[in-house]
């Protein structure tokens, strides 16, 4: 299976974006794919020039004739105008852009569905671990650790099941 191939079948989402977002608009911005270059910004300007910084991954790109002066991004891209020199300056990083990206997928309805999902995956191990102490297990050996985790996950469906009877039975009385 090809590389295009594989990114069509699997998807990153992440759930659990902390910090402070970036603009929504740095999402479109244009980069290579080594991310140490600008295409272009959302407005579709190409810049003069981009300069690369290793250290702390920005690039800063120069865009041509005092473009940025009139955009009506330019409060969210954080363009530096220059009206001496006629040009703008536009820094950004390839993780900002990504993580715009990120949080731009996580607002649709799909994103939030996938987050639910994963937030009931990982609940599950959760619990196990702060109720029925997964991380504490007080035998040695294969068939001994077998014999201590199944009746602890049949002790979590069986609480699970009963939650969801009593749920149910009290539905039914106040239809």
């Amino acid at each position: 299976m090809t590389t295009e191939t594989a990114s069509s079948f699997m998807q990153q989402h992440t759930t659990s974006l902390t910090g402070k977002l970036p603009e929504d608009v740095v999402a479109d911005f244009v980069l290579n794919e080594e991310k140490t270059e600008i295409f272009s910004c959302p407005m579709g300007n190409t810049p003069t020039g981009c300069k690369y910084n290793p250290c702390n991954g920005q690039i800063t790109a120069t865009m041509p004739g005092n473009c940025c002066a009139s955009c009506p991004h330019k409060n969210e891209c954080k363009a530096k105008v220059n009206n001496k020199k006629s040009k703008s300056m536009v820094r950004v990083t390839g993780t900002m852009v990504t993580r715009a990206k990120q949080a731009r997928n996580f607002s649709t309805g799909e994103g939030k569905e996938n987050a639910n999902f994963r937030n009931g995956v990982e609940g599950i191990i959760s619990v196990m671990r702060r109720k029925y102490d997964l991380d504490h297990i007080p035998v040695f050996g294969l068939d001994k650790l077998k014999t201590w985790i199944w009746p602890t996950l049949l002790s979590y469906n069986l609480v699970k099941y009963n939650k969801y009877r009593l749920a149910l039975e009290k539905q039914v009385a106040t239809a």
